[in-house]
């Protein structure tokens, strides 16, 4: 951990727009993408930053949120929803409130402006020079590691806990934060495996530059393994893009045998998405009420749904579709020119189902929708 104090700055909200795997979206090889006519894209014109939430200016509190939205074919932005967050309420709303203000000019399709679906774009709410760990923070971290390493897992449950009550921690220390409930639950031999990808996701926050780079090496790969173990295909290729990619990950000594160990696997699941197998997963709905995935393919189904699936949007860069009720085992597809998309399932917290892609090659029993 960085032995940096916390240097309070002039807070800022500013922007990170995040670059998707295009491997991972992309129609594979045996499902061409048919460009019809002439395609430009949606361009920024007015992208206001978001208003501090006072209580958390005040308080020096720092936090992030990932959001998505729609262009529509007059430069406005709708259906702007937030994929995920560091969990404050009040950034939430100031992101969503400054993303709806946006001003775009609209995405061409032969001359003619279209609705484009926007994905994965990533405000985040701190003071600039805030980019190391507290005196506090590493003494309380410490003294976890410490009990952890003993086993003495009630007293690293009090330390974590503290630190979770603590609103003033900063981004660095909130990924640091992430990773050691990670540690907790896999040291404890938590049975809960969601709850263990999803510290691990923010741990490493797909940008990684937080944690050191040992650390940011074995967290990718802990993460890319548990992605691949729930055929979560597109979310591990994506993972190891980022860390094959990732300038602090080289930073490591074990950064090239962990993506030697890892590449054959990767490799394997790039082929996958060319293939004529079915890729099936299991999905789980988010606390944010959305599942969100990166198409691979052009057609999918929902099936298996335990608990409540609302709607269903399908979000390209060329086109949208939306659906207002989720119909299990229908086929749902998308043009082949409608470029990269993203699938966003919107239901109760916690709904899980299952999620079926198709190659082109299958003849599937049921009608597509269309």
């Amino acid at each position: 951990m960085r032995r940096k104090g916390i240097r309070v700055g002039t807070p800022t909200a500013y922007l990170v727009v995040l670059t998707t795997a295009l491997a991972a979206t992309s129609p594979s090889s045996s499902q061409p993408a048919v460009i019809a006519g002439t395609y430009v894209p949606a361009k920024p014109l007015e992208r206001p930053a978001a208003a501090y939430p006072e209580k958390e200016l005040r308080h020096h509190i720092e936090g992030w949120v990932r959001v998505s939205f729609v262009v529509a074919p007059t430069g406005k932005v709708s259906d702007a929803m937030i994929e995920d967050s560091s969990g404050n309420g009040a950034f939430d709303q100031a992101a969503l409130a400054a993303v709806l203000n946006w001003r775009y000019e609209p995405a061409l399709l032969n001359g003619q402006p279209i609705e484009s679906g926007v994905r994965s774009t990533r405000m985040s709410f701190g003071f600039e020079e805030a980019d190391g760990a507290s005196y506090d923070f590493r003494k309380s971290y410490a003294a976890f590691s410490k009990a952890l390493d003993s086993g003495d897992f009630a007293t690293a449950e009090t330390r974590l806990r503290q630190l979770e009550a603590n609103e003033h921690i900063n981004l660095y220390e909130e990924a640091w934060l992430w990773w050691m409930r990670y540690a907790y639950l896999d040291a404890t031999r938590s049975p809960d495996e969601a709850a263990k990808v999803d510290a691990l996701e923010h741990a490493v926050d797909r940008r990684g530059y937080y944690l050191e780079p040992n650390l940011l090496v074995e967290a990718a790969r802990r993460l890319y393994l548990a992605r691949a173990t729930r055929l979560d295909v597109s979310s591990a290729i994506r993972i190891f893009e980022g860390l094959r990619d990732s300038d602090v990950a080289r930073g490591s000594p074990y950064f090239k045998s962990v993506l030697a160990a890892l590449k054959p696997s990767y490799e394997t699941m790039k082929a996958a998405i060319g293939g004529d197998q079915l890729l099936r997963m299991t999905a789980e709905v988010s606390k944010h009420d959305y599942w969100v995935h990166e198409l691979m393919r052009r057609s999918f189904s929902i099936y298996e749904v335990q608990g409540r699936l609302d709607a269903l949007d399908i979000r390209c860069e060329r086109g949208l579709k939306r659906y207002p009720s989720v119909g299990e085992r229908n086929i749902y597809s998308v043009p082949g020119d409608w470029g990269e998309c993203g699938v966003y399932v919107r239901g109760a917290p916690g709904t899980q189902f299952s999620f079926q892609e198709y190659p082109a090659s299958y003849n599937p029993p049921l009608l597509p929708v269309q």
